[in-house]
């Protein structure tokens, strides 16, 4: 293994001869049409160059590896052994032209499979004008550097600490571990500035340790050889996020989000704060496949759940990681990434929480102990200039002097959204231990995250952007994380939920009639079971929007909205309290509700069935909808009625469809009203929702 300024390198290559002459290389490939090799190279590396004379640099392979397949399988375990294996064959097959080249050169490099590039140590002009000419690179970028921020450091913290700490209650997950969910059985990563591993806080918490004897090996790695064997940390800032994501010492400081999970962590960055693309990359790579601490045998069995990443370049647009993140995420890992302290200003996000891959966190105070708390000044603000179209961040958590563990056996409140991030990666902890089925399900464990996030209704932020009603937005995204009501959405319906233990169950209403038999999913709406309004953050109604509760009875030239339901006295209904036809009505487009979750049998018939109405006045057209759809590996459309320019009364009718092709599958209802028409007035309503299956 090859040393390079003093670290170690897994799978490094050792390299022995000297540069062979360009020729007419660059003559002959303008010649025939081809891009002129002077465009693939950053303009940082030619001024590294130019000063020093050599510089190190990576060389980004064209070819690809297609992760898509990923997507269909069922596991994490399998999702992430086709991940690893698919790009290591795909930088090994096409990584080898530009390997044996290097070897010929006789300089040093390493070649990665998280994103298919090579690390190039000390190469002079020659060698990068070379590379660059070759038609299977697509680009040469510098190893680019990064200093951390260093946090914001309570001066005044509180002396007697409550045992669960305030940011921790305040985002429910207490509550949750009331439920009988603290994190166990997921693995949760921390890619930062080390981890004081034995901290009374961390120990009994971190993998490498079973209690009476440590074993590093697959559970701690060192990108910058600091602490090649035990794991360290010089600096604080990785122990401290640590202990937010995970920390409990069985007594008074119970910091972490989820105590029952177990902890690695690679370290990226310097006890001084500093790292590169060099040392994130490593930490990227290792993620998907630990290795042991040879730099040997990766094993993908041994990735986290999730990896909490508190850091990020200043000023954003560096799409370094991209392909690195985009990889983990289709191993089925979740990677969450803070938004930076660069705020109260617009555009302010750091790279790589300006990703659409990332699930990126930005800071709320949480002093006033109720959800949603209010958005920090020095929290980041999209948009982001590499992805405008989102918007960033997604969720907020609490980043205001946030009680956690030191290097030692100390505790200190920080301030910053690294402290927020890590309650985010707790949170997927609570969620994949109370719903085992949605581990590797990023996409909907993220989505699920964002529909129970509490909106910051209201506040403005710097209004960089987006709905400040219900969210998203460039400020605070989809709002602040609720974790009882993100686990209580995710678990699927028939999963019994274990009773808090000091929590009496809540009554029985009398209202709510007993599902018909065969019943696999049942709703009057006459008790919340989790509908969640504009669940993509793509809504565009500003009134009228649905809604669950006693409906109010309207007429313009007859009924428009029924004061009666089908059962009981509540019905899902658009606009139930305007106060009139025309104020209860939507407005402006469309209005969105999703379902819970609901697990449908492998066999048998599979029957969805509901009443509702669609009505409307003269001024409608075919413009305006009531649709549902049903939403699982594919999305159908089972139910539309359009509008029409006559008058049409609201009358409650029926109607079922057969659902025998998700049968297996856990689905989700997605209910849809729109008046596109331009001012029509339009309203609509379902009730009894039930789907019924049998042999």
């Amino acid at each position: 293994m090859k040393h390079i300024k003093g670290r170690r390198w897994p799978s490094f290559f050792t390299l022995a001869l000297a540069l062979l002459a360009l020729g007419g290389l660059f003559r002959s490939t303008l010649a025939a049409g081809l891009v002129d090799p002077q465009e693939k190279i950053e303009p940082l590396v030619r001024e590294q160059l130019a000063a020093n004379g050599t510089t190190d640099f990576f060389v980004w392979m064209k070819e690809k590896a297609n992760l898509t397949p990923a997507g269909a399988l069922d596991s994490k375990e399998e999702k992430g052994a086709f991940v690893f294996n698919a790009l290591r064959q795909t930088a090994d097959s096409s990584q080898q032209g530009v390997r044996a080249y290097l070897d010929q050169a006789g300089v040093q490099y390493q070649p990665f499979y998280i994103a298919n590039k090579l690390y190039v140590a000390r190469g002079d002009e020659a060698l990068v004008l070379k590379l660059a000419a070759r038609s299977d690179v697509a680009r040469i970028t510098a190893n680019h550097q990064f200093q951390l921020d260093e946090p914001f450091v309570d001066p005044n913290p509180a002396e007697s600490p409550e045992a669960v700490g305030s940011n921790i209650s305040f985002v429910n997950a207490d509550d949750v571990w009331l439920m009988g969910y603290n994190g166990t059985g997921t693995v949760l990563a921390g890619n930062d500035t080390g981890l004081d591993w034995d901290h009374p806080a961390i120990i009994n918490h971190y993998r490498g340790w079973n209690g009476s004897s440590a074993d590093h090996n697959y559970n701690w790695w060192d990108a910058t050889d600091t602490y090649p064997t035990i794991p360290n940390d010089g600096h604080g800032h990785g122990t401290h996020t640590t202990g937010t994501m995970v920390g409990d010492d069985g007594g008074t400081n119970q910091i972490g989000m989820a105590p029952g999970a177990k902890t690695v962590h690679c370290k990226n960055m310097t006890n001084g704060g500093s790292g590169s693309d060099a040392t994130f990359t490593e930490c990227f790579q290792w993620d998907l496949a630990p290795w042991n601490l040879s730099g040997g045998s990766p094993d993908p069995t041994k990735a986290p759940h999730a990896i909490t990443n508190s850091w990020g370049y200043f000023g954003g647009n560096v799409p370094a990681f991209e392909d690195e993140i985009a990889a983990l995420r289709a191993a089925g890992i979740v990677v969450e990434v803070s938004a930076g302290n660069e705020g109260p200003g617009c555009a302010t996000l750091r790279s790589p929480g300006d990703y659409s891959q990332s699930l990126t966190t930005g800071s709320v105070q949480h002093a006033g102990g109720t959800l949603p708390g209010t958005i920090t000044s020095f929290s980041s603000r999209g948009p982001s200039d590499l992805h405008p179209g989102d918007f960033i961040p997604d969720v907020m958590a609490p980043g205001e002097s946030v009680r956690s563990s030191l290097p030692g056996t100390g505790y200190a409140n920080w301030s910053g959204t690294s402290m927020s991030g890590p309650h985010v990666t707790g949170l997927i902890g609570l969620i994949w231990d109370a719903a085992p089925s949605l581990i590797g399900d990023v996409a909907q464990t993220e989505q699920i995250i964002k529909d129970t996030a509490v909106r910051l209704t209201g506040q403005m932020g710097s209004n960089c952007g987006g709905n400040y009603t219900t969210g998203p937005n460039n400020d605070w995204g989809f709002g602040t994380i609720n974790a009882l009501a993100a686990v209580q959405a995710a678990i699927e319906p028939g999963e019994p939920t274990p009773t808090p233990s000091n929590t009496p169950p809540p009554p029985t209403p009398t209202s709510t009639p007993t599902p018909p038999p065969g019943a696999i999913f049942f709703d009057n709406f006459e008790t919340n079971l989790g509908w969640t309004v504009n669940p993509n953050g793509t809504d565009t109604a500003t009134g009228g929007l649905w809604e669950r509760g006693d409906p109010e009875s309207t007429n313009n030239s007859g009924p428009k909205q029924l004061g009666t339901t089908v059962s009981g006295v509540n019905d899902l209904v658009t606009g139930r309290l305007g106060g009139g036809a025309n104020a209860n009505d939507i407005d402006g487009g469309v209005t969105s509700i999703r379902s819970p979750n609901i697990t449908l049998p492998a066999s048998g018939s599979i029957t969805l069935s509901f009443s509702y109405y669609l009505a409307h006045r003269n001024n409608s057209s075919t413009a305006d909808f009531l649709r549902v759809s049903v939403v699982g590996s594919t999305t159908q459309v089972v139910f539309e009625e359009l509008g029409a320019a006559n008058d049409d009364d609201a009358a409650w009718a029926t109607f079922s469809v057969t659902l025998n092709g998700f049968a297996g599958q856990t689905v989700y209802l997605l209910v849809q009203a729109a008046d596109n028409a331009g001012g029509s007035l339009v309203e609509a309503a379902l009730d009894d929702v039930r789907i019924t299956g049998g042999p």
